[in-house]
């Protein structure tokens, strides 16, 4: 949905200003790279596909690049069963240019955090993009690859983020509760 979004709002223009339709964008674009594998990993760089909450993970991919790339941008997006998307992360985070890459090049990409979502299964996508705004694809992975989140500790959001209650008795001098 969020894709569809910028695709109809922030779609590359031609030099009339009309929007340029996918078919128009993908252009040359199409088939500069493939995602070969995606997977995730646990703290120990075991490949898994069932996380327990709280611990360190990585979202990782290997994509092949088809054509010369300069400066591509590697990007996850984490989705849950009614297809939000409640993580994304990319290079451009990094604030700095991934570099160039040369026809049959391989590259391992990997997106670590602590896993603090929710119980439940979830969606990974892997893609390469082209910079700026209309995030443009070059390549994105066929089948999402299939996460499981177990935990004991569920509090009804998406995510789960640590946290710790103090209480205090209204009027009473610094008596806390817990």
């Amino acid at each position: 949905m969020a894709r569809r979004y910028l695709d109809l709002n922030f779609a590359p223009r031609d030099e009339g200003g009309r929007a340029l339709a996918l078919e128009e964008r993908a252009g040359s674009d199409t088939g500069r790279a493939m995602v070969v594998d995606a997977w995730v990993q646990d703290s120990e760089g075991v490949r898994t596909e069932a996380l327990e909450q709280g611990a360190s993970c990585a979202l990782c991919m290997r994509v092949r690049f088809l054509a010369d790339t300069e400066d591509p941008v590697f990007a996850f997006e984490l989705s849950d069963p009614d297809g939000r998307a409640v993580f994304t992360g990319s290079t451009e985070w990094a604030e700095r240019p991934a570099g160039k890459f040369t026809a049959g090049q391989a590259v391992d990409v990997a997106v670590t955090f602590d896993n603090w979502f929710a119980p439940g299964r979830y969606e990974v996508l892997g893609s390469v993009r082209h910079a700026g705004s209309a995030r443009r694809v070059m390549a994105e992975q066929g089948t999402p690859t299939t996460l499981v989140v177990t935990g004991t500790r569920a509090g009804g959001g998406i995510v789960d983020v640590p946290h710790a209650f103090s209480l205090f008795r209204a009027g009473a001098e610094s008596e806390q509760l817990t």
